[in-house]
């Protein structure tokens, strides 16, 4: 990344460019293929000052072919009733390579997991949540490391769980080092 466009090195060691719009972040490489799923962003200027709006694009990285993989959320959010996607955090690609794991808004009060499938763009929301980790390895593969907002004891407050995909807490831990701390044990 330069420049907020994306780069890449060849075998030969020569460097090419393989986007050019100055909007592009968070680009990966899907293994084994020429493949590069990244997220543009789009400024749009209104009478009251302006914001971003993304895209999930896909790159083939020989041929500099790009396509749209989603432009918008199948559901209007609960903040701006929108179906453009505002925020995307923390973009994952799956184990298998075929969706892309990232938070969006979804509610006034908090956001959500969603995957997108790379192929089709179809959504499919998974649960409410404001940062994630997909685990890689150890006996919780496959599960979720989620901070979520909650109304408790004391207010509103992030808490911290294992989940699988089903949303189903596995643990749930009062701090994200504690969460950590408990999956490096685990391995």
């Amino acid at each position: 990344m330069r420049n907020n466009n994306i780069f890449a090195v060849m075998a030969n060691g020569n460097e090419i460019q393989l986007t050019f719009g100055r909007t592009d972040r968070d680009p990966i490489l899907i293994p084994g293929t020429d493949q590069v799923v990244f997220v543009r962003g789009e400024v749009v200027r209104t009478g009251f000052g302006s914001y971003t709006r993304n895209k999930i694009m896909m790159l083939d990285a020989a041929t500099l072919k790009e396509r749209i993989v989603t432009e918008e959320k199948p559901y209007p959010d609960g903040l701006e009733g929108t179906y453009e996607i505002i925020h995307i955090i923390t973009p994952t690609l799956s184990p298998d390579n075929r969706h892309l794991y990232f938070i969006t808004e979804k509610y006034a009060t908090s956001n959500q997991l969603v995957k997108v499938h790379l192929q089709t763009g179809d959504w499919t929301e998974m649960f409410s949540a404001e940062s994630f980790e997909l685990i890689n390895t150890g006996r919780f593969r496959g599960y979720y490391l989620i901070s979520r907002s909650e109304v408790g004891d004391q207010g509103r407050d992030l808490v911290y769980r294992i989940v699988d995909r089903n949303n189903r807490t596995i643990q749930r831990f009062d701090s994200m080092e504690s969460a950590i701390q408990f999956i490096l044990n685990q391995r």
